[in-house]
């Protein structure tokens, strides 16, 4: 859920799910999303349900979708070498295959809490989170 990958200061780009009994229909990156006074916006400011499935990037592929992967990847390196700013996204590249009917992807919900750093202020965060878990 979205509600738990959001990070105290600053913003994240989340691939946005939508699903329908737990299969995946449609993901959509959205930019800049952020806690703002107590609503999930994102770039656009359009508000998002605190309840939205999100990716965190956690995938079981078959290898047909890895060898996939690998010519997405060949091909955006061709296209973007030189940008130092151009980020290969893995929730776009597994909705392109789901686009073209190459996979399709069953959704196991979790609502577990992220730990991640994503802005600098978010490492002591991460370090309590992760203590928390080894006590």
């Amino acid at each position: 859920q979205i509600k738990n990958t959001i990070p105290e200061n600053g913003s994240v780009s989340r691939g946005i799910l939508s699903v329908e009994n737990e299969k995946l229909l449609s993901i959509e990156e959205t930019h800049e999303i952020r806690n703002e006074e107590n609503l999930i916006r994102s770039r656009d400011q359009e508000s998002i349900s605190s309840e939205t499935y999100v990716s965190m990037n956690l995938w079981a592929l078959p290898s047909k979708s890895l060898k996939l992967l690998k010519k997405q990847w060949d091909i955006f390196v061709g296209l973007h070498s030189s940008e130092e700013e151009s980020e290969f996204l893995l929730p776009l590249a597994i909705e392109e295959q789901r686009l073209n009917n190459d996979i399709e992807i069953d959704v196991i919900r979790s609502s577990e809490s992220w730990i991640g750093v994503t802005n600098p202020e978010d490492l002591k965060v991460a370090r309590s989170n992760l203590a928390k878990i080894n006590e």
